[in-house]
């Protein structure tokens, strides 16, 4: 039997939810040439994906939907490792995080995948 173990990155695993949010509604501003609400409130489903999906149905576009999704997944995880690269120390363990995935590691028997998600919370 399979076990799946999940939890969110941002805030749960690492403290990474200021520059993530900034590089986020960056990358979608010069992607889709948007504005967008960095606050995240007017979003039904404030995940990337469910920002990503909302804004791309609220307007026609002069690209395929897939090919802007694409081009704002590579330019969105470029930001961010450009913004890791300047200052490495940008993203802190949530305190615990690492001690938790250890245990985690060690009850294989138990628990055979460990899977990180990412989703969006608004601040505030």
């Amino acid at each position: 039997m399979t076990h799946l173990v999940m939890f969110d990155i941002d805030g749960t695993l690492v403290d990474s939810v200021a520059f993530d949010s900034r590089c986020y509604a960056e990358t979608l501003r010069s992607v889709l040439n948007v504005e967008i609400d960095d606050t995240w409130r007017p979003y039904t489903h404030i995940t990337d994906s469910g920002i990503l999906d909302e804004v791309l149905a609220s307007r026609e576009f002069d690209r395929p939907v897939d090919d802007l999704r694409a081009t704002a997944k590579q330019t969105f995880v470029a930001a961010i490792r450009a913004h890791y690269a300047r200052d490495p120390a940008a993203v802190r363990e949530i305190a615990g995080a690492k001690a938790l995935f250890d245990h985690l590691a060690r009850l294989r028997a138990c628990v055979s995948r460990l899977r990180p998600a990412a989703g969006r919370k608004p601040r505030g």
